[in-house]
């Protein structure tokens, strides 16, 4: 794995063997791709988890915020008095903008509660096709919004971070670039493996050659679905849409990025972390050698992927001390 020193070359070759800690990826990979490009909304939305996990040491409740009752969950360590307030992470859950649930998420937040004692707040934005851009970016700003002025009482309003992984990693930097046009200062941003460019649908874009589990076929029937009618279109897409599109990055939270070589959104990744550190934005970067999409998810005892969340454990655990 490479850290903050990786150099971010435009086009590293990446027909590369899987890494060998994530060889069990090459037998799902082709069921999951097969599933999806048969009927992705009908897959996506059947499979979805929609219990939040138990854990002896975490709070888990559920409000309603805002004018619209966002549905968010709220995870939080037991053993902290009511009234402490605490440093707390806006996560966004995945799911290509089509699909995913807090619930499924709140998986793999749970260490940010058990082992740092932070408090994560996970909204549940509207999915498309049925609300397209920009719908989850106003869903989740409110949650945003909502959090950094207290929350219910138990956020501190100094220590706010938002993180997440796939399309919840790409609405989360979006919301990283709303929080700091609107005021709001946050701590930092984890981006994991964020799909952040619609452009990579584009002709001329470039792509790993053999991209697993999230393919360009996917990629497009997502972002189709949350464009509309500004899919596609090289103009670009209303404003805190899509995260590559802004211009000027300059004063954005700190951030981590972390993908593999083998993901699809790993040209437009490096691509994104060159570009905060050129806007003078610190900003670690984490490439995983023969890793594929979401390869935390289905190998979570690997040794390479135990390596990759203490890294965002590390993250958190510095920006929000």
């Amino acid at each position: 794995m490479r850290g903050t020193s990786t150099v971010l070359s435009p086009h590293v070759p990446r027909d590369i063997p899987t890494h060998p800690d994530l060889t069990q990826i090459r037998s799902i990979a082709p069921v999951v791709e097969f599933l999806f490009s048969w009927a992705p909304l009908l897959v996506t939305r059947a499979t979805n988890p929609s219990k939040a996990p138990e854990h002896p040491d975490v709070e888990v409740a559920q409000v309603r915020v805002g004018a619209s009752g966002i549905r968010t969950l709220i995870m939080r360590p037991k053993n902290k008095s009511i009234t402490d307030p605490l440093p707390t992470v806006v996560w966004i859950h995945g799911g290509g903008l089509i699909f995913g649930t807090p619930e499924a998420s709140a998986h793999s937040t749970v260490r940010l509660v058990t082992d740092l004692g932070l408090q994560v707040v996970l909204p549940q934005y509207r999915l498309a096709p049925e609300n397209t851009s920009p719908a989850a970016s106003d869903d989740v700003f409110e949650v945003l919004q909502w959090a950094s002025t207290g929350g219910d009482g138990r956020v501190d309003t100094s220590r706010v971070s938002v993180g997440g992984n796939s399309a919840g990693g790409g609405l989360a930097a979006t919301l990283a670039q709303r929080a700091f046009d609107a005021g709001i200062v946050l701590r930092s941003q984890l981006l994991v493996y964020p799909m952040l460019d619609d452009r990579s649908n584009l002709p001329g874009a470039v792509h790993p050659p053999h991209p697993a589990v999230w393919t360009r076929y996917l990629n497009t029937y997502g972002w189709r679905s949350y464009l509309g009618k500004h899919a596609d279109a090289p103009e670009g897409a209303p404003k805190y849409t899509v995260a590559a599109r802004r211009e000027g990055l300059e004063g954005l939270a700190e951030a981590w990025i972390g993908v593999g070589l083998q993901d699809l959104f790993y040209e437009e990744d490096v691509t994104y972390a060159r570009r905060l550190r050129e806007a003078g934005v610190k900003c670690d970067i984490v490439e995983v050698p023969g890793a594929p999409h979401a390869f935390d998810e289905f190998c979570k005892d690997a040794p390479v992927v135990k390596e990759f969340v203490e890294s965002q454990l590390a993250f958190f655990k510095r920006t929000l001390a």
